[in-house]
Order: C-alpha cells, then sequence, then structure tokens
C-alpha cells in the first residue's frame, strides 16, 4: 500500500534560495532511498525539500510514507492530510491516511455535522484549489468561444447557441462559487494534527491548568485562537483545552 510517488506534480519552490537546489533529483535520491529501505535517508532527503519551501501532493505523500515506515503517526499523518489538500481524489492517499489513522489511539466520535454543513464540505473536499481554477478557466473560455463564433456567425443554428451559452455560462457561474468558496475555506481553516505521543488538554493556557482531556498522537483537531505559545484547540466531539503550539503540526 505504501507506494512512494515517482514523478513531482507542481512541485512549486516558496523560497529564493531554493532555487539552487536540484529538487528534481533531490527527490529522485529519496525515492530510491525508500526503495532500498533506508527510510531515514528517504526521510532526511524529502524533509530537505519540504524545509526550502517545496510544496507538492508527491513530496507530501511519500513523506507521510517515509514516516509511516518509521513507525512515527502524527507525522505521517500530518503529511497525508497535507497531500490530501493538494490531491484531493488520490486513491493511495486516501488508504494511506486511513491505514495511519487506524493505528492512532484515540476514537473520539465526532460531533454530527449538519445536512447542509456535510454536503459543503464534500464538495469542497472533492475539488482541489488547482482542480477548481481549471474547471473555472476551461468553462470561462469555451463561454467566450460561443460568444465569439455566434458574432461571426459560426453557429447559425440558435438552438445550439442558446444551449452552449446557458451550459458554458452555468458552469462558469458554478465554478467561481465552487473556487471562491474553496480559497476561503483553504484560508480560514485552521486544522492541526497532535504530534506529541500524550497531549493533555489544559483548561487554561499555562502548565498549572488543570487537565480536562488526555489525547494522543495523530488525533485531528481544530485550532480557535492563540495565546502566546499555547493554542486553543476543539476536538471532534467539540470538546475544547489549550495546547502548545510545538506539540501540533499545522496542516
Amino acid at each position: 500500500m505504501h507506494y512512494i510517488a515517482l514523478l513531482i506534480v507542481a512541485l512549486i519552490p516558496l523560497a529564493g534560495y531554493a532555487d539552487d537546489i536540484d529538487a528534481d533529483k533531490l527527490f529522485r535520491e529519496g525515492n530510491a532511498a525508500y526503495q532500498a529501505g533506508d527510510f531515514s535517508a528517504a526521510l532526511q532527503k524529502y524533509r530537505l525539500l519540504d524545509s526550502l519551501g517545496y510544496q507538492s501532493g508527491a513530496l507530501y505523500y511519500n513523506l507521510g510514507n517515509a514516516y509511516y515506515k518509521l513507525g512515527t503517526i502524527g507525522y505521517a499523518i500530518l503529511y497525508y492530510e497535507k497531500a490530501r489538500r493538494l490531491m484531493p481524489n488520490d486513491e493511495d492517499v486516501l488508504a494511506n491516511l486511513e491505514l495511519a489513522q487506524f493505528r492512532t489511539k484515540d476514537r473520539v466520535p465526532p460531533m454530527p455535522p449538519l445536512f447542509l454543513d456535510a454536503l459543503t464540505v464534500r464538495v469542497l473536499d472533492f475539488f482541489s484549489l488547482t482542480g477548481a481554477a481549471a474547471g473555472l478557466l476551461v468553462s470561462f473560455y469555451l463561454f467566450v468561444a460561443i460568444l465569439i463564433a455566434h458574432m461571426r456567425q459560426l453557429l447559425p443554428h440558435r438552438t445550439v447557441l442558446l444551449v452552449g451559452f446557458y451550459l458554458t455560462l452555468t458552469l462558469t457561474v458554478l465554478f467561481s462559487v465552487v473556487f471562491a468558496a474553496k480559497a476561503y475555506s483553504d484560508a480560514s481553516r485552521s486544522d492541526a494534527i497532535v504530534l506529541a505521543p500524550v497531549l493533555h488538554l489544559k483548561s487554561e493556557p499555562r502548565e498549572e491548568g488543570k487537565t480536562i482531556f488526555i489525547i494522543h498522537e495523530g488525533l485531528k483537531v481544530s485550532v480557535l485562537r492563540q495565546a502566546g505559545e499555547w493554542r486553543e484547540v476543539r476536538l471532534p466531539n467539540g470538546e475544547k483545552g489549550w495546547v502548545r503550539a510545538s506539540e501540533l503540526g499545522m496542516i
């Protein structure tokens, strides 16, 4: 199940000094180490790319695989979640994420979502931001092409024109809504993975606070606010508490 991704799709450097790095070569070296069973060496290569600001679903997926092989479940889930945001429908990412989640200790039942909220989440999770943008561009260009064809009288049949016009217009509007909603959701979402083996959820942002819940690595939480080095988080069941930021990995 833990296959590595052999190609980098849209591997984008976010830091200027990363331009001197041969990312493809480093990625292939990481893959070679992984295939040879040297997961620590593979992880070192992948982490270097990650630390330099490179991002891609393939890189995050391979990071998740390397961490999983080394038994570091919290980090494995963190990077599978990062990969899922860029490749929401990739079967290997989803399967490996589920497999890693089976190895976590916590079974916190989530609060049942409202029907409309659940439907919105499913629709947005189906698209990546790149996919929504591509759908918007394609539908818009088709809409413009039909208008140009009509002005040049290349579509003499009025029925064909009307069907094409309304279809492409509808798709453009729908993809515009999905893209805007996806962009807002990604920007406002503050989910994190617990990285500490055992984490005490505090009633207030200080070490002396009362422990109200004990959670373990790999659990996904929502970050609500911050106070210095502390973060208030919400568990899937709605419980809230404070933890140190260093004990979380932001997705």
